[in-house]
């Protein structure tokens, strides 16, 4: 390991990809600062981008023709892509939305997660509690569903709603920002970094909860009401003013913060510090294991 002082590091250096794990390590007071380096993850803005006015009709007129037109006069489209993880809070996005959703026609809920996943048996809960809902279920496969597809889903979507209780980055916030779609988050480390009141909507959490586990010795969840999260829906569906101006600001940001050029650039910078800096370890050999007593004989 390298040292510093009396610490000891595993690595030469240590790359953060998130700002919020920058920080953290910059003031635990346990790494040698001088050897931690910032390189935000970078996005592919050629592969996130927004599509022409032509291109969404033709993606709404299939996903119309392949419902039966069930949804075909839906003006308002909330969307979800992830993982149906426990701290996703995907079933609480859907009650909540279900509970919004009643005295609206003309809204819909688009959920693209996989069926069966760490969150429970998805197709059972929507058969139980939602079939009376305006919520359409996509199956995610990401075995079989490219990039193009899910860029033509950011692009379907009026907002991206996240009410993760903890979330490491939120790279489905980036993509979509990047596909010029506005995000309504919690504000987990991941997107207080992405979202801002000039970019979306970042909910101040109202309930933060201390865990820990093997993997990771502690983290607070974040959570918010159900009242907070709709007033950021209420807004995004009755003032389209103040959606489409959020929405304006979107891309320019991530390019701006997130991009690929950038975050390939500071790898390469902390790799250069890391052979520059380096010095060899001590050598040594191990003949046998456990150690056994050995004689010289003269």
């Amino acid at each position: 390991p390298a040292e510093s002082g009396d610490r000891q590091i595993a690595s030469d250096r240590i790359i953060a990809g998130s700002r919020f794990t920058f920080d953290l390590l910059m003031q635990s007071g346990v790494v040698d600062t001088a050897r931690v380096d910032y390189a935000p993850i970078g996005f592919d803005s050629t592969t996130w981008k927004p599509l022409s006015d032509e291109e969404k009709q033709a993606f709404r007129t299939e996903i119309n023709n392949s419902t039966n037109n069930k949804y075909a006069n839906v003006k308002f489209i909330a969307g979800f892509i992830g993982r149906n993880a426990p701290r996703k809070q995907l079933l609480s996005i859907m009650d909540t939305f279900a509970q919004w959703q009643r005295d609206k026609s003309d809204v819909m809920l688009f959920v693209h997660s996989p069926g069966s996943d760490f969150g429970g048996q998805f197709e059972y809960v929507m058969k139980t509690l939602y079939t009376n809902s305006n919520i359409l279920f996509s199956q995610a496969d990401p075995y079989q569903q490219g990039d193009d597809l899910i860029n033509r889903f950011y692009n379907y979507f009026d907002v991206l709603v996240n009410r993760s209780e903890a979330e490491g980055f939120g790279m489905p916030i980036a993509e979509a920002m990047l596909a010029g779609t506005p995000c309504i988050s919690i504000d987990t480390s991941g997107p207080a970094g992405l979202i801002g009141c000039v970019n979306g909507w970042l909910l101040e959490s109202d309930l933060k909860t201390l865990e820990g586990s093997p993997v990771t010795p502690y983290i607070y969840n974040r959570f918010v009401s159900d009242a907070k999260f709709t007033a950021a829906l209420d807004e995004a569906y009755y003032h389209p003013e103040i959606r489409a101006e959020k929405a304006s600001h979107c891309r320019e940001y991530v390019m701006a913060n997130y991009s690929m050029q950038q975050f390939v650039e500071r790898v390469e910078q902390s790799l250069i510090k890391a052979k520059t800096e380096w010095t060899a370890y001590p050598q040594y050999t191990v003949l046998t294991y456990p150690f056994v007593e050995m004689k010289v004989r003269g």
